[in-house]
């Protein structure tokens, strides 16, 4: 009797974490150093909750359902990045997607960086930085 609570406990819990599995808080600098704007993004699957901010909330939440945490990828240390930069711009993200912790910056400071942010501009805007 003791093992039948747990696995029923179990199933429930998903259910009511699922509804808000991807819940992301983004810190915008548009100086690269303080925070000017502080976004957020809940996602039933694909759809934006209510109360959503981001730039593009649905877009946001199409790409995250469809690839998940893998959108948050850093560049492989190796690689060869362009050595160019188009602003000043950082975003700090914070939160959970499809129940997986996020925790990560962007910027927009080499062409890696740039590839990275361009990849969720529904959760950070388009990359077109000030300098």
């Amino acid at each position: 009797a003791a093992g039948t609570p747990g696995p029923t406990a179990s199933p429930s819990q998903p259910a009511p974490a699922s509804a808000a599995a991807t819940s992301l808080t983004v810190d915008f600098m548009a100086d690269g150093q303080n925070t000017t704007d502080t976004w957020t993004l809940q996602c039933d699957g694909a759809a934006p909750l209510p109360g959503s901010n981001v730039p593009d909330p649905a877009t946001a939440c199409a790409a995250l359902a469809e690839q998940g945490v893998a959108l948050f990828a850093e560049a492989d240390r190796n690689a060869m990045c362009t050595q160019n930069i188009v602003g000043m711009q950082r975003a700090h993200v914070t939160g959970t997607v499809n129940g997986e912790a996020v925790d990560t910056s962007f910027a927009l400071t080499d062409g890696c960086q740039i590839s990275r942010w361009e990849r969720l501009t529904g959760l950070l805007g388009p990359a077109e930085g000030t300098l």
